[in-house]
C-alpha cells in the first residue's frame, strides 16, 4: 500500500462529505445545512476516527473481527453522535438514526471510493 498524499486526503474528504449529504437526503433523521457543513462534518469525523483508531487500535481490531464488523459499526455510530455534538448545522435525531446513517454513509462512501479506485484503506 502506497503512502497517502494530500490530494488523496482531499478526494476522500470530499467523497465522505458527499456521502453525508446524500444520506441526509435519503434519511429524515439526519440533517445537514449544506456542502460546507458536510465538509466540516467529514473533517471532524475523520479526526475523531483517526484518534479513535490510534488510541484504541489494538483493542478495536480484535473487537471488530470477533463481532464480524458490527463492532466497527458501533464505533462509527458513536463517532457520528460525537460529531453531531461538535458541528453546528449537522443534526442527528437520536441513536437509531445515527446507527442507520452510519451504515448508509459507509455504504455510499465505499461505492463512491470504489468507483474512482481509492477503496483500499
Amino acid at each position: 500500500m502506497e503512502p497517502r498524499t494530500f490530494p488523496d486526503f482531499i478526494i476522500r474528504t470530499f467523497i465522505f462529505a458527499l456521502s453525508v449529504l446524500l444520506t441526509s437526503k435519503l434519511m429524515p433523521g439526519i440533517e445537514v445545512q449544506g456542502l460546507w457543513t458536510a465538509i466540516l462534518v467529514a473533517l471532524v469525523y475523520g479526526l475523531f476516527n483517526f484518534m479513535a483508531y490510534v488510541i484504541f487500535g489494538i483493542i478495536s481490531l480484535p473487537f471488530g473481527v470477533l463481532t464480524l464488523g458490527i463492532g466497527f459499526w458501533f464505533i462509527n455510530t458513536i463517532l457520528l453522535m460525537i460529531t453531531h455534538r461538535v458541528v453546528d448545522g449537522f443534526i442527528v435525531h437520536g441513536w437509531i438514526w445515527a446507527a442507520a446513517s452510519s451504515l448508509v454513509i459507509t455504504i455510499l462512501n465505499g461505492i463512491m471510493l470504489s468507483m474512482i479506485g481509492r477503496w483500499e484503506r
